[in-house]
């Protein structure tokens, strides 16, 4: 998948021939990228394309993260430590996988990441459950259904599991799978990055509970605040989408948990 590195300097896996040929920088501290589309969405749970999913893996992170250009090696990110086997983290026959949360991290807004806004990020992936989006990539792992729905009516035992499957325990997020499934590290690392749970309901998102959380199952894309704003806990901050010049800029964040980025600022145009 064509998406970008979001620590230290941006770099796409692959570039479009054609698009390089119309790439330039505007000063040393600009990134300018023209590409083929415009994006779909910035809302993590909707969004399925490349253009847009690349934008979003820089403003917010994953539990774990690819290292570099690796295809198989993992680093952690908002999780402190990446789960395994040999260091305990991975139990229950390959079931169980438990994540520390780093602390210190902080979001683009300022508050700081807590259990809590992994728990929801995670249950609201699964629950948001957009037609043909990518919410079943993790739901299907972690409860065991394809769908949230049957016939289009919410169910309510697809709650009732992913309230089960996803717990705090401490400072630890705790996610138990249906069954054993390994490559459930390498999807975390891809998708459902971490939210704040109360930015999200400040602004109209889900509140977390189990009454409210079919009002928000497979929504129209214009009522989710997360289609058009983010606040994310990654290296670089949304400055504007310019949906009519179909125009992207992102700005860098200076209070990135690693450290600023080199950049101060990159520029996608469709």
């Amino acid at each position: 998948m064509n998406h970008l590195k979001r620590y230290g300097t941006i770099i796409f896996l692959c570039l479009i021939a054609s698009a390089c040929s119309r790439t330039k920088s505007i000063d040393p501290q600009t990134y300018v990228h023209a590409t083929i589309s415009d994006i779909d969405s910035l809302d993590p749970a909707w969004s399925y394309d490349t253009a847009s999913h690349s934008i979003i893996l820089n403003i917010y992170e994953p539990l774990v993260d690819y290292d570099g250009g690796s295809i198989s090696e993992l680093i952690p990110k908002i999780a402190s430590i990446v789960p395994s086997i040999k260091n305990g983290l991975i139990t229950n026959k390959g079931k169980t996988y438990t994540f520390p949360i780093r602390k210190g991290v902080k979001f683009h807004l300022g508050n700081e990441v807590t259990p809590e806004d992994v728990r929801y990020s995670l249950m609201r992936f699964m629950l948001f459950d957009r037609s043909s989006g990518p919410s079943p990539l993790v739901l299907e792992p972690v409860i065991g259904l394809p769908s949230t729905r049957e016939n289009g009516v919410p169910l309510d035992v697809a709650y009732a599991k992913a309230d089960k499957a996803v717990q705090i325990k401490g400072n630890k997020v705790v996610l138990t799978l249906d069954k054993p499934f390994p490559p459930i590290l390498t999807i975390l690392a891809q998708w459902a990055p971490i939210l704040s749970k109360s930015w999200c309901m400040a602004n109209g998102e889900w509140d977390g509970t189990k009454e409210t959380w079919k009002k928000h199952n497979n929504p129209k894309q214009t009522d989710s605040y997360l289609n058009d704003h983010a606040n994310g806990t990654g290296p670089f901050m949304l400055e504007r989408w310019d949906k009519k010049n179909k125009e992207v800029v992102l700005a860098r964040f200076d209070g990135y948990w690693r450290e600023p980025a080199k950049l101060k600022r990159a520029l996608f145009k469709g």
